[in-house]
């Protein structure tokens, strides 16, 4: 399953040499954010292969990059478009050429809905650097039900913390939290850095809704965390030995 796969990939990541992936973005309320942790195309291009773009360059495996934007409360792919050129400048930073292939791949769409897409989303928002190193003054989340907005919470740092912990509680009483636990038995790693990596990620693919909070707000309160922030890894996975603390979230591009 996707969680699994992710949780897996997480933990591995370190022994091997991974480029950063450019991201899909989401435009929402006059700004524009990376996804980071989700691309809302790939299920559909997981049922229809043959329509899935091929990859040009290792810093895009899926092939292209998708814009997408909010209308009537419902996620729509903006814009598609797919690398054909790069070049390095002198300073060493690689400038890269785009080209629209959403009217090859969608004709005469318009604003495609995504109604496929059921997760939650975070958009992080005003860089604040703290004590612990970088993070953000606040937050948009937002739960996509078949692509419809169906809730939206706007939090600061410490009510983002919490709720993340919720969620992560929350998470542990579930079915899909224990076919997680019984893969990572395969794996060299202890509980406590598998909780911590879902923890810190869980609105990251781990859940795709907003869990109840209401049996889970008093034991939160009893637990203790350290939740500082490190500087934002290299890649899109969590870097091992991060077990008391969660990466960084990049906020507009």
């Amino acid at each position: 399953m996707k969680l699994i796969s992710m949780l897996v990939l997480c933990i591995c990541a370190s022994n091997v040499f991974a480029t950063g992936q450019t991201p899909d973005y989401i435009a929402f309320e006059g700004e524009t954010y990376a996804l980071h942790y989700t691309n809302p195309l790939e299920d559909y291009f997981d049922k229809h292969p043959d329509k899935a773009p091929t990859s040009t360059s290792t810093a895009d495996w899926r092939g292209y990059v998708a814009t997408f934007g909010v209308t009537n409360r419902t996620l729509v792919l903006k814009e598609i478009e797919r690398e054909v050129s790069s070049k390095k400048r002198d300073d060493g930073v690689m400038i890269s050429t785009y080209k629209s292939i959403k009217e090859d791949l969608f004709p005469n769409a318009g604003d495609l809905p995504i109604e496929w897409f059921s997760e939650v989303i975070v958009l992080p928002r005003g860089e604040l650097e703290t004590d612990h190193g970088r993070t953000h003054s606040n937050y948009i989340l937002i739960e996509f039900t078949n692509g419809r907005i169906t809730e939206t919470k706007r939090l600061n740092t410490e009510e983002y913390d919490k709720i993340r912990t919720r969620q992560f509680f929350a998470f542990q009483k579930t079915d899909e939290y224990k076919k997680v636990a019984e893969e990572i038995k395969k794996e060299d790693e202890s509980m406590e850095f598998i909780d911590s990596v879902i923890r810190c990620h869980i609105f990251d693919g781990y859940t795709t809704r907003f869990l109840d909070e209401t049996n889970t707000a008093n034991r939160a309160k009893s637990q203790s965390f350290d939740i500082g922030v490190e500087e934002k890894p290299t890649t899109n996975l969590p870097p091992r030995g991060a077990e008391g603390s969660c990466g960084s979230e990049s906020s507009n591009p």
